[in-house]
């Protein structure tokens, strides 16, 4: 196949990018990693920035996101324009915007209710969008859940089956209804958050998704892991990491009392803070790689640099493999 350098890719490869799924702790430096993957992706493809702080031409970063925990550790790449923000923070239908946004479309400047009917693939200043991150899987899947639980209340039967209902009223007659998930709810999650991680790989850039860690097991195995919370339970916990190009994890390693120090995680590895859980990443390195190359965790954490480790991997597997054959 051939290869192109990083300021093409958009043009000749869509939905052939690598796909990321960043994960960890509430706090520890996710939704930064967003921010330097933007600034690195704009400088790469030729943007810079004038004497009045107007930036120029480059890849641009679209973020979708419901996070509550917010946005304000890139509020200055949003607001110097490396990041377009799409908020949906309380917006209603969740099986509906989620559609609408892993397709690429955007709510309308008129009525934010309303959605464009195509995928925008450059943000208001006309500039091309190179990078679409989403924040993140847990929240979207607890979107799905508490959708689905306000539906019951409703009356509403998702799946059949016994529905989790309290139906009270205080003493001037207002109810004050409350719906549990159904094993029902479960799988139809399970099934929407397979498919939207699925239809996000066909937008044509890089893609980010974050996620919350989740202690689950592995299918099989008694094995304790720790993987990407999709929102929707356990279930899918230990899968995701095979649905994304590189699964990486992030990680305070700052002791008590010190300043927050951010670690990214590349490979498989114990968690520091609990070593008898195993943490599930992938770098996919080259079988033939170096091992000097294979490099298992980045520090300070920068998932820009982190690509640029695993591509320098891959081409040393390349020179490995190409001395190999001369010699036969």
């Amino acid at each position: 196949m051939k290869t192109t350098k990083m300021n093409r890719e958009p043009e000749e490869r869509r939905g052939g990018f690598p796909s990321f799924c960043i994960y960890g702790r509430s706090g520890s430096g996710k939704t930064p990693q967003i921010g330097i993957f933007a600034e690195a992706l704009f400088k790469h493809t030729g943007g810079t920035i004038s004497e009045d702080g107007t930036l120029v031409g480059g890849l641009r970063t679209r973020l979708y996101t419901a996070d509550r925990g917010g946005y304000d550790t890139i509020l200055s790449e949003i607001e110097l324009g490396l990041i377009e923000l799409v908020d949906l923070r309380g917006t209603e239908k969740p099986w509906v915007w989620m559609a609408k946004a892993i397709q690429g479309r955007m709510p309308t400047p008129d009525d934010p209710h309303r959605w464009t009917r195509q995928p925008m693939l450059k943000d208001a200043q006309d500039n091309i969008i190179g990078c679409w991150a989403f924040e993140g899987l847990t929240e979207w899947g607890d979107a799905l859940m508490r959708d689905m639980r306000a539906q019951a209340v409703a009356g509403v039967n998702i799946g059949g089956g016994a529905q989790a209902l309290i139906e009270q009223k205080d003493d001037d007659g207002e109810k004050f209804d409350y719906a549990g998930n159904n094993k029902a709810h479960y799988l139809m999650g399970q099934n929407r958050m397979n498919d939207m991680i699925s239809q996000s790989m066909r937008l044509p850039g890089y893609l980010i998704w974050t996620a919350i860690d989740l202690r689950s097991s592995e299918p099989d195995s008694a094995r304790q892991v720790f993987g990407p919370d999709v929102g929707v339970g356990k279930a899918m916990t230990s899968k995701v990491p095979q649905k994304f190009t590189y699964t990486w994890r992030t990680v305070n390693v700052a002791k008590k009392g010190e300043h927050p120090k951010y670690a990214l995680y590349l490979v498989t590895h114990q968690d520091p803070m609990v070593p008898s859980i195993t943490c599930v990443c992938n770098a996919r390195y080259p079988k033939d790689a170096p091992e000097a190359k294979k490099v298992q965790v980045v520090e300070p954490a920068d998932m820009a640099r982190a690509y640029t480790v695993v591509k320098e991997a891959r081409t040393s597997a390349t020179a490995v493999i190409t001395s190999r054959l001369r010699q036969s």
